[in-house]
């Protein structure tokens, strides 16, 4: 999913958000990815609002 999701960031970006969806995989818990994806799109939502809804 990551992968595909990158088809549409731009280069200069595809680090920041592969560190934030990083974050969002990692975690141990359902409850915790919510909390990591929610803050993921506050960030990213304005430039790439399909990431964090799919």
């Amino acid at each position: 999913m990551v992968r595909n999701s990158l088809k549409y960031v731009f280069w200069k970006d595809h680090k920041a958000v592969t560190s934030g969806l990083k974050t969002v995989y990692q975690v141990p818990t359902e409850k915790a990815a919510l909390v990591a994806l929610d803050a993921f799109a506050k960030v990213w939502d304005d430039k790439y609002p399909q990431i964090s809804k799919s």
